[in-house]
């Protein structure tokens, strides 16, 4: 991947790193290859360096050729706050629109609405509610998230409660149907410990995952009606073959007798992935 930065000054002395192109290359060592795809994003910004075009396409001989390109329009009261969002085809037809409003007192997200068009070229021009789907959505004092109203249908609620301690991470999550999953998150370091999907609601039964002291998983245990776990086991420079890998293996429970697949990942001194290795039933 190639990026293109470019340095610009607005007359005040400071500088912005403006990204104003990449270009992403992929080859394929394949038989009578090596092929080379390419495919590149161009980025336009307005005076506040907010993004008002993205193009992206490809680079045929010298020239640029946009596949699709994403219009942003924004609201002038906040930045990176996009009002509208409108992608054209190759050709500069309209292929979908987004339109979005914003309190203008603590920039929270009101409510979007999603283009639903058979002809988006004409009509996805302006709004229309009654076509279209909106999302609506209303907040706690403390900014966070309430409530999210079906797209399809305004008056369904999903509504959205936090762990008491800090109202930093989400604790139970309803729907209008009643449907409740929660959720219980290590406080620290933010890491998903259990998870109590709905059909588990009020069984005393729950999805559970451990960490290491760097956040990474080592244990995932399923519910007893369910059974079995996942184990994860980090191994960096191997003593005996000098090598970095992971090591996973998930405990299924079937039939009489539990079946165990080992899965191995290995890696190089950049943290590549260079080999992996399964062994299914009977060591396969």
């Amino acid at each position: 991947m190639s990026n293109t930065w470019v340095a610009e000054d607005n007359g005040n002395g400071i500088k912005f790193p403006r990204l104003d192109e990449t270009t992403s290359t992929i080859t394929d060592q394949g038989s009578g290859g090596p092929y080379s795809y390419s495919h590149t994003t161009q980025y336009f910004y307005d005076d506040y360096f907010n993004v008002i075009t993205e193009k992206k396409g490809q680079i045929i001989g010298n020239q640029f050729v946009p596949d699709i390109q994403t219009l942003f329009s924004y609201d002038t009261n906040f930045l990176s706050k996009p009002t509208m969002m409108t992608v054209k085809n190759g050709s500069g037809s309209i292929a979908s629109r987004k339109w979005m409003e914003y309190n203008q007192t603590t920039g929270n997200l009101k409510w979007e609405e999603v283009c639903k068009s058979d002809n988006p070229a004409s009509g996805c021009n302006d709004r229309n509610p009654t076509q279209n789907p909106v999302i609506n959505y209303t907040y706690y004092p403390n900014g966070n998230v309430n409530t999210v109203s079906n797209p399809n249908n305004a008056a369904c609620l999903t509504t959205i409660t936090y762990d008491p301690n800090t109202s930093t991470h989400v604790y139970d999550t309803t729907n209008c149907l009643g449907h409740r999953t929660t959720t219980v998150y290590d406080p620290s370091t933010g890491n998903l410990v259990i998870l109590v999907p709905p059909h588990l609601e009020d069984s005393g039964q729950f999805f559970e995952t451990t960490y290491d002291k760097f956040g990474r998983k080592i244990l995932e245990e399923r519910p007893t009606s369910i059974g079995g776990w996942t184990s994860y086991r980090y191994v960096l420079n191997d003593p005996e073959e000098k090598i970095n890998y992971v090591e996973k293996i998930e405990r299924i429970v079937e039939g009489v007798s539990p079946i165990e697949y080992w899965t191995t990942t290995f890696f190089d001194g950049m943290g590549r992935t260079y080999k992996g290795e399964v062994t299914g039933r009977m060591g396969n």
